[in-house]
């Protein structure tokens, strides 16, 4: 059995891969970095449509209306501070700004058969805010046949001084000292950490935006070689950092095997809140220190035990 998950505790040490973008000069780099923000590396991020497109016959003559051009957003050709900085770093820096002003992230990974079909998907969502971290991580195995096997669902909890895990639904965990991994989880920092250290990212360019100015990391090759892994194929990668530091979109896609059959790998983790977000202590936590410790961890509301 192959395990092409990420659990909660290891998701630090997960490896990934990107490509090179070729480049010829800095403008064009930018407008060919925004085509693959918004097609997704060659509209590879979506699924095609199903079958060829129709027209209504009664619809072939009408004249078509020319859409209103959407913008484009003016390239800025200077990195900015925040962009700057070894991998991590800047995973330090993402972090420490978001859980000041507190926020939410999302990771989602699919595997996908070549006819499309999903083989399996996990998404991994946090929330963090200056005192307490939650993550829920969620797998499904669709297709059995590729011989792979998938953390537990779970949920992880923690304000810096307890933490207390939730597996499967029914089993419960707690420690008084939360490994530094577990407070990294609901930010995102494991992920920007791996996406700048692992993927060989190059500067691609600024842009102004209407929440400010954001840098752009892009990477893409035909063929990477991965050491032992299988080699990786077609792989397009984007990374987004706003000014203050935080990254708000990484995007990955590329072309593998698994047990010796292709598949395209699916990685994307978003900001899905950007302050304002609240982490309340969930109502199994208690039972999760009690069954831990000699006496209830009283915790009250959001204060540590």
């Amino acid at each position: 059995m192959i395990n092409i998950f990420v659990s909660l505790p290891a998701i630090l040490f997960r490896r990934s891969v990107t490509y090179w973008l070729p480049m010829t000069g800095m403008f064009r780099t930018v407008l060919i970095v925004l085509l693959c923000l918004t097609a997704g590396c060659s509209a590879g991020f979506e699924a095609d449509a199903d079958g060829p497109n129709t027209v209504n016959p009664a619809l072939e003559e009408t004249p078509t209306t020319t859409p209103t051009p959407t913008p484009t957003p003016t390239p800025v050709l200077t990195e900015t501070a925040a962009g700057t900085g070894e991998p991590a770093q800047r995973a330090q820096r993402h972090a420490a700004v978001l859980r000041a002003r507190s926020g939410a992230t999302r990771l989602t990974r699919s595997v996908s058969a070549p006819n499309g079909s999903l083989v399996s998907r996990q998404v991994i969502v946090g929330r963090v805010d200056g005192e307490a971290t939650l993550v829920r991580q969620r797998t499904r195995v669709l297709d059995p046949s590729y011989a792979v096997t998938a953390p537990p669902n779970a949920t992880i909890w923690t304000n810096g001084s307890v933490v207390a895990r939730r597996i499967g639904g029914e089993t419960f965990r707690a420690d008084r000292s939360p490994r530094p991994v577990e407070r990294q989880l609901a930010s995102g920092r494991a992920t920007v950490s791996q996406a700048f250290s692992e993927w060989p990212l190059t500067y691609a360019g600024s842009t102004q935006t209407p929440d400010g100015v954001v840098d752009i990391y892009a990477a893409e090759r035909d063929r990477f070689e991965r050491g032992a892994a299988t080699p990786a194929f077609n792989l397009c990668a984007t990374v987004v950092v706003t000014e203050s530091g935080v990254v708000r979109k990484v995007q990955v896609r590329y072309e593998t095997t698994l047990v010796g059959r292709n598949v395209t790998v699916s990685e994307r983790f978003e900001l899905t809140a950007d302050g304002n977000v609240t982490v309340e202590r969930p109502t199994w936590v208690g039972n999760a220190t009690t069954e831990r410790f000699d006496r209830p961890c009283q915790l009250s509301g959001r204060t540590r035990c």
